[in-house]
């Protein structure tokens, strides 16, 4: 079978047949990319063979690069590049799981390159990934692309992104019709999120409270309005990546090492976590960084077994 895209291994593309060419579409993301001075965050919906998200990684050291696709070889990939700033997920994703991870996740940059036209709920991903996304990079299907997936929503999905305010960075051939393929930039600007973690109201998590980021590409910071008994307000740093939570909700198979990861962050603490769980630590790749350190202000002494206990909720 000849993959859909190249296989990008350790700097260089190798050399399997492919059906879409990857370099030229690569460099109008990469100039964006460069106006970031600062560690941010991206998303690559059905990164399939995973080749802009390992680029991407490779160039932007800083960066935190989360891949979501179902692919057991993109999983071989990631051993094989041996990138500490990639995650991924193991799953399709649909557009209302996009809608619950807009909820509670804020990404510097989300791309869905080619991908919007295969979820059936296309209407939700695209409004989803507007609330997601500070930068929102889309490609899609023009007009006459009729032997690609889904034609019949090729048009209303085009129609709907053009309407809206965008730089169009690039235009390619498609790999299956004589049509046109365009890849749009769009500003949505940070936005605030609602909850924690995608599953936060099955689980009867409190309410967050008013969480805002504000964000250029030189600093990001995020203000936390805790609610409770005695309201607090938490003004911190972005941390670029995931909740860890989410990730295992969504299959992250990708680093491996997460259990090493959370007990060295919690050893790396310099005050005890009041509330150490897996949804009050954030994934970066090669690291977990605890947050929400020391905010139930009426909790007076460590619990031993709260590490354990967070342990046994993402690996038992």
């Amino acid at each position: 079978m000849i993959r859909y895209q190249e296989t990008w291994i350790k700097g260089k593309a190798q050399g399997e047949e492919f059906q879409r060419e990857c370099a030229s579409r690569y460099e109008p993301i990469r100039t964006f990319l460069e106006n970031y001075n600062r560690p941010f965050s991206i998303l690559d919906i059905g990164a399939n063979m995973g080749y802009f998200s390992f680029r991407i990684a490779e160039d932007f050291p800083h960066a935190t690069v989360i891949m979501v696709e179902n692919k057991s070889q993109l999983f071989e990939l990631c051993q094989l590049n041996e990138l500490s700033n990639v995650i991924m997920l193991n799953t399709h994703i649909s557009g209302s799981q996009l809608q619950a991870l807009s909820r509670c996740e804020n990404i510097d940059v989300v791309m869905a390159l080619n991908v919007l036209h295969h979820i059936p709920d296309w209407q939700t991903a695209v409004e989803s990934l507007f609330a997601l996304g500070d930068h929102v990079i889309i490609e899609t299907p023009g007009a006459g692309d009729s032997n690609a997936l889904n034609p019949q929503m090729h048009d209303d999905l085009y129609a709907l992104l053009s309407a809206k305010d965008h730089d169009l960075i690039h235009q390619s051939d498609s790999h299956v019709s004589d049509a046109k393929r365009f890849m749009m930039l769009f500003h949505s600007g940070p936005n605030s999120i609602v909850q924690q973690t995608i599953d936060a109201e099955e689980r009867g998590a409190p309410p967050l409270g008013e969480v805002t980021f504000s964000s250029d590409f030189n600093e990001k910071t995020v203000e936390i309005h805790h609610m409770g008994k005695t309201p607090t307000v938490e003004q911190r740093a972005f941390v670029p990546g995931m909740n860890l939570w989410n990730w295992k909700l969504l299959n992250g198979c990708w680093p491996t090492n997460v259990r090493d990861q959370i007990i060295s962050a919690n050893a790396m603490l310099e005050q005890w976590h009041d509330d150490l769980t897996p949804w009050n630590f954030v994934l970066s790749g090669g690291r977990c960084t605890a947050i929400d350190v020391r905010t139930k202000f009426w909790k007076n002494e460590p619990d031993e077994n709260a590490l354990q206990r967070c342990l046994d909720l993402m690996f038992s």
